[in-house]
């Protein structure tokens, strides 16, 4: 049984392969491998394989404390825990194949018996609301944020929490930004019902940057607050803070903007992500540094395209 459902998982991983298109998957691939010396020319060797193992850790424990299949497992006569550690040492082969090319081994021991400790947990966290003192965290209209915060908070609070504990080590928040990066996204990765593009009754353009703004103004918020307190310890590397948050709001308008070039009412756009992964190569790697932009421009394009479907164009 259990070597059936893993198949199973198997044939869905090669699903979502096949959307992506697997000449992108390699492409973010060879990326890694490319990033990869950067990442350790950040610091010493050891300092960079450790970081590189918590973040990969700390990803494993977020999604381990927030899956919502294992209700269903339950009904299942397999061993759950033999799954969830082929599951997560499956999802973290990239990072793990980075140590070990670098030749860490014990660091790659250490991250696996980790994982495998962390698959053993049973609990599946859950954020109820999404209040603070009676407050609401996000306006009605950032309704993604919300969702995406009830089900997957726990991955922003321990990022924040770990980023802040860690903040001495100057490469610690700039990853934290990436990863929030790619948190934000996920933000955007359901498109809503057809109903809630139209009760904002206003032109694509004009929806286009209402939307941008508002998840723009809540990823600033929250990156602000890492990138000040980056500045604040290290402040001979202020630049590179305000670098970070200028591309990382061009990367969050691209976010919105793909989400919308390929906007159909109530579908998963998870595809997307292999998107945003190529805009975030593209500022680490030089040669790439046009592509963002261009893939900026014609994903706005797109959008205001596919948006006159659903909006009317003479407002």
């Amino acid at each position: 049984m259990l070597t059936q459902f893993l198949a199973i998982r198997l044939r869905q991983a090669t699903r979502i392969i096949s959307e992506i298109g697997l000449a992108r998957t390699i492409f973010v691939l060879i990326g890694l491998i490319l990033i990869s010396p950067k990442i350790f020319s950040l610091g010493s060797e050891f300092n960079s394989a450790l970081f590189l193992s918590v973040t990969q850790v700390f990803m494993v424990l977020s999604l381990q404390t927030t899956r919502r299949d294992k209700v269903f497992l339950q009904h299942l006569h397999i061993n759950k825990y033999k799954l969830f550690v082929c599951e997560n040492i499956t999802m973290s082969i990239p990072i793990l194949g980075i140590l070990l090319w670098h030749k860490n081994f014990a660091m790659v021991g250490c991250a696996v018996a980790a994982i495998a400790a962390i698959s053993a947990l049973r609990t599946t966290i859950k954020i109820s609301s999404g209040t603070f003192g009676g407050a609401a965290l996000f306006p009605a209209k950032a309704f993604e944020w919300r969702s995406s915060f009830r089900l997957n908070g726990i991955f922003l609070i321990l990022l924040i929490a770990l980023a802040t504990g860690f903040c001495s080590y100057d490469f610690v928040i700039p990853a934290a930004i990436v990863l929030l990066n790619f948190y934000s996204a996920g933000v955007q990765m359901q498109s809503e019902p057809r109903q809630f593009v139209e009760l904002y009754e206003l032109s694509p353009h004009r929806f286009l940057w209402a939307k941008t703004a508002t998840h723009l103004l809540i990823f600033a918020l929250i990156a602000f607050f890492l990138l000040a307190l980056f500045a604040f310890i290290h402040i001979h590397l202020i630049y590179a803070a305000l670098y970070l948050l200028t591309i990382s709001l061009l990367i969050q308008m691209f976010v919105v903007f793909q989400k919308y070039a390929v906007y159909t009412p109530n579908e998963s756009l998870q595809g997307n992500i292999i998107f945003v992964t190529l805009i975030i190569f593209g500022f680490l790697i030089p040669w790439l540094s046009p592509l963002p932009l261009l893939l900026l421009v014609r994903s706005y394009k797109k959008a205001v395209q596919n948006l006159k479907i659903y909006l009317d164009v003479e407002n």
